[in-house]
């Protein structure tokens, strides 16, 4: 399992059992961002499941389809 990994719009890492998600600053998520950031989720996990905590505050802007 992979303890980092980063994306155009997110970074992911493992603490203490627990998948925390940063959002980059001033990003916009539109629906293929969202789709992409999910599916990278999903590998992450590798079908176990865990809690996952998500900072937004970087979020700029997310569109309705996303």
């Amino acid at each position: 399992m992979r303890n980092y990994f980063e994306n155009d719009y997110t970074s992911y890492s493992f603490h203490d059992g627990i998948l925390h998600i940063d959002y980059h600053q001033n990003v916009q998520v539109d629906l293929p961002a969202a789709a992409q950031i999910v599916n990278d989720r999903l590998t992450l996990h590798e079908g176990r499941l865990l809690p996952v905590l998500c900072d937004v505050r970087g979020i700029k802007e997310i569109s309705k389809s996303a």
